[in-house]
């Protein structure tokens, strides 16, 4: 840490530019292509701007020059959602931030990655946020003025180097895992399409079962194959539906089961723990999958481990645990229409649950579909992207004060 040096921000910028105002960027100014805007949504994924864009024509990123953001620079919100930074990824070679983002270029002799990971760790969050305001909407005072005014410990180029690569290494694993997890549930849902909505099925000689001429028959959800039946949610799951434990049960010490109370919890496949109850009134087992039944409606997650439930959630659980659950999003579009069918907000009770009308397949097809693992496998990549970003967690404050010496770690 001797050889770190403390310094502003501001003293390592380049450019430190506002986005234009509102009334620069309209809605009728955006087109089907062209350079993207980076918006506060675009900051929440991870270390670059990343989603859906919104986009700008030439002749109005000409207008805009001087909101331009290129690889490497840093874009921050300063009102609305403060707190959010990223990157600019190679992947883009501009991109014009909003009206409520600013920009930062850094001068060449500075690490842009290592910057990003400082405003991470609890000394830049403080830092970044210590002249915010909340009062209305969200703002940062003068917000120019307080990016540069940011005071960060600066080691040699070097090490900044070294720890932004360590720190890199964990986040490119993790974001890896990501895509893994979305290309591996996309292949799930094509291969349930293919087989228990089209037919497709492999059939006894491994050709797919309604182009080989597989018999099918009428019934009232139209021609199924021969050997399914017609039944109903309630006969294909065992079904829980939540109910709020009394809060004096809650608690943040792990004191009892991971309480869900509903959609606010979910992550992306699995729900994220905060608080406990110590003593549950309705539980899910692990391997069910959690459907939110009151407002919204339709999002779904898998449980890891035995957890409450709300009243905000109900638990399917299936003998066959990747085709219940990817038979259950199947109709995720049906249930998320309950969302417009109550008089206050939308609700889905446990007797409607239960009726939705679906196709029971032969056993051996359930069979094979489960032999492809895809929850096990989602669950493998959710835990370790877990144990990494722990892990990225641990290190960032002991990298960013010098904690741990990296000058022997090879670039």
């Amino acid at each position: 840490m001797s050889e770190w040096s403390k310094v502003k921000l501001g003293d390592l910028a380049d450019e430190v530019t506002m986005g234009p105002f509102g009334s620069d960027i309209k809605r009728e100014n955006f087109v089907s292509m062209g350079t993207p805007v980076v918006r506060g949504l675009n900051l929440n994924y991870g270390k670059y701007v990343g989603g859906e864009f919104v986009y700008l024509s030439e002749e109005k990123k000409h207008q805009l020059r001087k909101a331009i953001a290129t690889p490497g620079q840093l874009v921050f919100t300063h009102r609305g959602t403060i707190g959010q930074v990223a990157l600019v990824p190679k992947t883009l070679q501009e991109v014009i931030v909003s009206q409520s983002q600013l920009r930062l270029k850094l001068k060449p002799n500075v690490n842009s990655e290592f910057v990003f990971y400082f405003l991470q760790s609890e000394i830049g969050r403080y830092e970044l946020l210590k002249h915010s305001a909340q009062v209305g909407v969200p703002s940062i005072a003068s917000p120019t003025k307080a990016i540069r005014d940011i005071d960060l410990p600066l080691p040699s180029l070097p090490i900044q180097t070294r720890i932004a690569e360590i720190l890199g290494a964990l986040d490119e694993k993790i974001e890896l895992n990501r895509q893994m997890s979305r290309t591996l549930e996309e292949m799930a849902r094509t291969l349930f399409r293919r087989w228990f909505v089209e037919f497709e099925f492999p059939d006894e000689n491994g050709e797919p079962y309604k182009s080989a001429g597989g018999a099918m028959v009428d019934s009232e959800m139209g021609e199924i194959p021969q050997g399914w039946e017609v039944t109903k949610f309630g006969k294909e799951f065992t079904i829980t539906m939540g109910q709020s434990p009394p809060g004096s049960t809650y608690n943040e010490l792990e004191e009892g089961l991971p309480f869900f109370q509903g959609r606010a919890d979910f992550g992306t496949n699995f729900p994220l723990k905060r608080i406990y109850c110590s003593e549950p009134k309705r539980t899910a087992e692990r391997g069910s999958s959690l459907l939110s039944v009151r407002a919204p409606v339709g999002d779904i997650n898998i449980a890891l481990e035995s957890c409450c439930i709300g009243r905000g959630l109900a638990a399917l659980a299936h003998s066959y645990q990747s085709y219940g659950h990817f038979l259950l999003k199947s109709n995720a579009e049906f249930i998320k229409s309950y969302n417009s069918a109550g008089t206050v907000f939308g609700a889905i009770n446990g007797n409607q649950l239960a009726d939705i009308q679906i196709v029971h397949p032969r056993n051996e097809v359930a069979e094979g579909y489960e032999a492809y693992a895809f929850i096990e496998q989602l669950e493998r990549l959710f835990i370790e992207s877990q144990t990494l970003s722990t892990l990225r967690d641990t290190l960032l404050p002991k990298l960013m004060s010098g904690q741990i010496d990296v000058s022997g770690v090879p670039l």
